[in-house]
């Protein structure tokens, strides 16, 4: 097969450079990998990575700036007139003791080194000059056929490297492809093998499956290959959890999770708020109850929160992340009052940063309104509050939402307020006078807090 190529793309032309330079000092060189599929699917890469036949100490040898941490594994690093590219050699992996890489690797020849890759789309090799693609396991085949297929026996593929099982679901997601049946028959035969690999390997590729189009495919797949129990517990305990059917004609909680990113037209999410969506509804397990033939979950954004600081502490998410993404679940049925909210109200959820990104203006705010839009978007009628709360968003002048203290900790002290608790409360009374605007000077800011310690004033 030949392909034609991108010559108007920086990013080709200068991985067009480097296989050229080492084709130069004589190495056999190609494009290899995703970036191959993607070019043969219409697609641009976002990366390119090189196998050739030049090895480590070559490739160091050829390029000025490089980087070696995976040297021994016949990889490096090349930064090459401002763009980064990794460069592997050619080579055969021995044993796997730890199911995650080989023990040693064995350098050889384009063909041998294809065949120990891991899915028949990603084994192909570019030859950028031509366009000339070489296919030794058919890959072209299973990419017109939209198939994932491990490449040789997928029991032995998934033996040497066990986060391959979630690869190959992140694939078929996001490509929206099937899966081989003798592959997936192989995914699905031991789903607890997930559990020999490092959790923020786990995490990185859940992230990029919730985070890109065909997540909800990818959460599909997920279930019925039992991978969903063992690598996201809290979200598989939400299957066969019943809903009131006037407002979620969608199905249970897992299906209404699902159907959340299945609906979701703009990708890819945000990782905080992709992550806020996944869990949003994991409290309504513990939550459920009954009353009167009505189905309840009263207070199961509480109950979600904690439970969503616990699975994403397991998952190594960073702390910032995880206080983002807890708080987020914790405030999701906030603005289903969005009606009623004092501006106060609205000010103070608009004024919380993100730990994330605390650099951000309103982005709290703004996630939070998306987390609303997606959570409701099987049940139009509910989406009046999120269009709501942009309005009022609007509607209030950037930086009223954090307006700066009219009076001081010791401000309050001069008036003769003991050191102690006390002072805390009217100074937080006295921004909730200035965010509703009842408080707009220093004078006006001093005869509410003499109100107070005196006993005349809002409590």
């Amino acid at each position: 097969m030949k392909i034609v190529v991108p010559h108007s793309d920086l990013l080709f032309e200068k991985a067009c450079a480097a296989v050229s330079l080492l084709r130069k000092h004589g190495f056999e060189s190609y494009f290899a990998g995703g970036c191959v599929r993607d070019l043969i699917m219409g697609r641009s890469p976002i990366d390119y990575d090189i196998a050739t036949a030049a090895k480590p100490e070559d490739v160091t040898e050829i390029f000025k700036k490089t980087v070696t941490v995976g040297a021994a594994f016949g990889v490096v690093v090349v930064i090459f007139e401002g763009f980064t590219f990794e460069v592997a050699t050619f080579r055969n992996d021995n044993n796997y003791i730890d199911g995650r890489r080989p023990e040693s690797v064995t350098f050889s020849t384009a063909r041998e080194d294809v065949l120990r890759r891991d899915f028949t789309i990603n084994g192909l090799l570019l030859d950028p000059e031509t366009g000339n693609v070489f296919d030794y396991i058919d890959g072209i085949k299973d990419i017109e056929r939209r198939v994932i297929r491990a490449i040789g026996d997928p029991a032995k593929r998934f033996g040497e490297d066990q986060l391959r099982i979630l690869r190959a679901i992140r694939f078929a997601a996001r490509l929206d492809f099937s899966i081989d049946p003798e592959t997936w028959d192989s995914i699905c035969c031991c789903p607890e093998r997930i559990r020999n690999v490092s959790w923020e390997r786990v995490r990185d590729e859940i992230e990029k499956t919730i985070t890109n189009r065909g997540a909800g495919k990818g959460l599909r797949l997920l279930k019925e290959s039992g991978l969903l129990e063992i690598v996201l517990p809290e979200v598989k305990a939400l299957d066969g959890v019943e809903q009131n059917p006037e407002f979620h004609p969608e199905g249970d909680c897992l299906e209404h999770t699902i159907r959340a990113f299945e609906s979701n037209e703009n990708w890819p999410l945000e990782p905080i708020l992709a992550w806020a969506l996944l869990f949003h509804d994991t409290g309504k397990k513990d939550a459920f109850t009954i009353n009167n033939s009505k189905i309840t979950f009263y207070c199961h954004e509480s109950i979600g929160s904690k439970l969503t600081e616990k699975a994403l502490f397991s998952l190594r998410l960073s702390r910032n992340a995880i206080s983002d993404i807890s708080s987020l679940v914790a405030d999701h049925m906030k603005l289903m009052h969005i009606s009623q909210m004092k501006d106060s109200s609205v000010k103070r959820l608009m004024g919380r940063d993100l730990k994330s990104a605390p650099d951000l203006e309103r982005e709290y705010f703004r996630l939070l309104c998306e987390l609303n839009r997606l959570d409701n978007l099987n049940s139009p009628e509910k989406l009046s509050d999120y269009f709501l709360a942009l309005e009022r968003m609007k509607a209030i002048p950037v930086g009223e939402e954090k307006p700066a203290p009219l009076l001081s900790g010791d401000d309050i002290l001069s008036m003769g307020v003991p050191q102690g608790p006390a002072i805390g409360k009217i100074l937080k009374l006295l921004m909730e006078g200035q965010l509703d605007g009842r408080i707009i000077d220093k004078e006006s800011a001093e005869a509410f807090a003499r109100a107070i310690i005196n006993g005349t004033g809002d409590q």
